[in-house]
């Protein structure tokens, strides 16, 4: 089984899911889609489905919900 590919940055998940859905305009089956990118299907099918209903606004990165670190630094 492959690993899925890490992504640091938003800007690289954000590339790979245009990308998947550009992939799935062309025609490309779903599953074939995720492989390429080293994704799931689930995740290639759910980013096709907010491009489909929001368009590619939908596909984009949010900013992080995450409360700020409390972690100081010294």
């Amino acid at each position: 089984m492959r690993r899925p590919r890490q992504l640091t940055q938003p800007a690289q998940s954000e590339q790979v899911r245009f990308e998947t859905v550009e992939l799935f305009a062309q025609g490309m089956a779903p599953q074939q889609a995720a492989r390429r990118w080293g994704t799931s299907r689930k995740s290639a099918c759910a980013w096709h489905a907010r491009c489909r209903d929001g368009g590619v606004e939908a596909l984009r990165s949010k900013d992080p919900s995450a409360r700020p670190s409390r972690m100081q630094l010294c």
